[in-house]
This record gives structure tokens, C-alpha cells and sequence, in this order.
């Protein structure tokens, strides 16, 4: 300590002193003060105006901040090329480099399940559905789920109550695409483009991943107000044909209790089931855009904060969907 005072009495003594004449913050008294003091620090000077003691308590604390300093130099400096240009040596990323290498997000594809609660085989596909829209486990994508309940099997002893033949027509619309002679259940319809039937969990994501390929269509959602929904659709891929902007309500954590008797009864549960189905408009050309504003309806009986909205673009003779977006509350 008393060699270090004399190093910086000497240093006072061969510096000129216009290099003190500077201003240096003392944050433990809140002031700032000349560094030109530092220069009389036991000099007759100093002495005679009474800050001998002073300049010493001043000083102790410059040697201080100094050693900190140089602590901290010595720690960081050598690290400092580590820091900058990364352990092997290769150069640190850009900002465009980085927004180059960030994931692009992921691309949504429709999966439709046309099922039924009177069906015994289908308990199975609901849970795939469910499974896969709680995960969202396929890479890139994001899967959005319509579970579409038809009215085929409500004559043989129990009625579904999600059931419309609406999607019973939709689910004929795409075997006579399919060229199917028959109306399997449950069926599985992947993008509009692929079908599957049963639970095959593995070929539906292979499928899902084939569909999240090839050119995509604009649309976008937005809710307002909680009842009022504006939809903007548009950017039809060049060949494309006629394309239905469709809107769904889909509701999560549905269940239900089947059986006659406490002993004798099963529950079911089901997610993205299709409340309503309705066609918003047509986009007739590739470069056509359209914006819809729909006041949505609401039954008691649908939990508000289960619903979802679903939008889609469906070409309408290749039943190809060309975009999906959802909304919530």
C-alpha cells in the first residue's frame, strides 16, 4: 500500500496538470470531486488547506476501484476472444444469420375424423385425434383437429348427440373422391388429399407430413368482441380451382356418459368435436382475396372457454385444403 501511494505521488509530480483536471464521481458521498486533488495528496499544499486526511480517505478509495478493476480486467480479458468468437474460433452470428437459422413456424394441416359414438371401433381413432392434437409431436406442423360426428349410426340403438347428417354428406363427398364403394367409419382425411381408415397412428403422421408440402394458401382470423370474427382469405396457389372459405366451431373436453345402468356404462371423451360447419364465401381465382366479418352464435350448452374457431380454404373438386388457421377466446 505505502509503495503504490508513492507510485501515484510520483505519478502527481511528472504528469502534467492539466491531465487531472478532470471530474470523478464518488458514489459513497454522492459528489462529485476533482481529480486535480489527488495530485497534493501529503504535499505541504494539501496539507495547508486542511485536507491531508481527506485526500488519504480519497485516495484509498481510487487504489480500491483500481484493484477492482484490474480483477476484474484480468479475469475477463483473457476470456474476451472466447466471448467474441466462440471457443473454435468461428466468428459470432449475425443478426441475419440468425434470423436465417430460426425455425420457420409451423405449417397447419387439417385432420378430419368422422366418427360416432355408436360405433364400437371408433373409440380408438378418438383417442389418436386427441393424442395428437394435445402433442402437436409431428415436427413442423401443426395439427388441427375436426372431429366430425355422423348420423349413419344413430339407428342401431344409440343416438349421438354430435351427430349431423351434414357431415355425413361431407364424409360421402370424399369417398366418392376417394373412389370408395363403401363409407368406412372411422375414416380419417388428412389435408382433403388422403384418407385413412381405423387407428394407424404412424401412416396418419406419414400423411400429415406429405401434406404439409407444396404451395399454400393466405388465411387469417381474427376475433373481435368475442362474437364477431373477421376472416381474410386469399393467395391461391397458380392452378388452383374454386376454393370454399370454410369456418368451424370445434369445443374440447367433451364427454360423455354411455350406458343404461351405473354398472354397466363407459365414457367417452372426444376433442375438437364440430359444433357448426358453414361455407363463408368463394375465391374464384388464384389472385382473388376476400374478407368476411361473421357474427358468431352460441349455444348454452357449449362451454365458451373449449371453443375454437377453425378457418380453411377447400378446393372444391380436388377437396384439397390450401390453408387453416384457428382462433380462441
Amino acid at each position: 500500500m505505502v509503495a503504490r501511494n508513492r507510485l501515484m505521488l510520483a505519478a502527481s509530480k511528472t504528469i502534467p496538470k492539466k491531465h487531472f483536471e478532470t471530474q470523478i464521481y464518488r458514489p459513497d458521498v454522492r459528489r462529485t470531486i476533482p481529480a486535480m486533488h489527488y495530485c497534493y495528496v501529503g504535499s505541504k499544499r494539501g496539507k495547508a488547506a486542511g485536507r491531508g486526511r481527506t485526500d488519504r480517505t480519497e485516495l484509498r478509495y481510487v487504489l480500491k476501484v483500481m484493484r477492482r478493476l484490474a480483477n476484474w480486467r484480468m479475469i475477463v480479458l483473457p476470456l474476451l476472444p472466447f466471448l467474441v468468437w466462440g471457443a473454435d474460433g468461428t466468428p459470432p452470428p449475425s443478426r441475419r444469420s440468425i434470423a436465417e437459422s430460426a425455425p420457420p413456424p409451423p405449417v397447419p394441416v387439417v385432420v378430419e375424423l368422422f366418427t360416432s359414438e355408436g360405433c364400437e371401433n371408433c373409440f380408438q381413432a378418438d383417442e389418436m385425434l386427441r393424442g395428437l392434437t394435445a402433442s402437436q409431436s409431428v415436427p413442423g406442423v401443426e395439427v388441427i383437429a375436426l372431429e366430425e360426428h355422423v348420423s349413419s349410426w344413430d339407428w342401431y340403438g344409440w343416438r349421438d348427440p354430435f351427430s349431423s347428417p351434414q357431415f355425413t354428406n361431407r364424409q360421402r363427398d370424399y369417398s366418392r373422391k376417394f373412389q370408395r364403394d363403401d363409407i368406412p367409419t372411422p375414416q380419417v382425411v388428412v389435408g382433403g388429399s388422403a384418407d385413412l381408415v381405423g387407428a394407424d397412428t404412424a401412416r396418419t403422421r406419414e400423411e400429415i407430413l406429405r401434406a404439409a408440402k407444396g404451395p399454400r394458401a393466405n388465411v387469417e382470423v381474427l376475433v373481435q368482441s368475442g362474437s364477431v370474427a373477421v376472416v381474410k382469405a386469399g393467395g391461391l396457389p397458380p392452378g388452383a380451382g374454386d376454393a370454399d372459405v370454410m369456418m368451424a366451431i370445434t369445443e374440447n373436453n367433451v364427454e360423455t356418459v354411455v350406458g343404461e345402468s351405473a354398472a354397466n356404462h363407459r365414457t367417452l371423451q372426444h376433442a375438437a368435436v364440430v359444433r357448426n360447419l358453414a361455407v363463408l364465401g368463394r375465391l374464384e381465382t388464384p389472385h382473388a382475396e376476400a374478407t368476411y366479418s361473421v357474427h358468431l352464435r352460441f349455444k348454452q350448452l357449449w362451454k365458451r372457454q373449449d371453443l375454437r374457431l377453425v378457418v380453411f380454404i377447400q378446393d372444391r373438386v380436388t377437396r384439397r385444403i390450401w390453408a387453416a388457421t384457428t382462433a380462441g377466446w
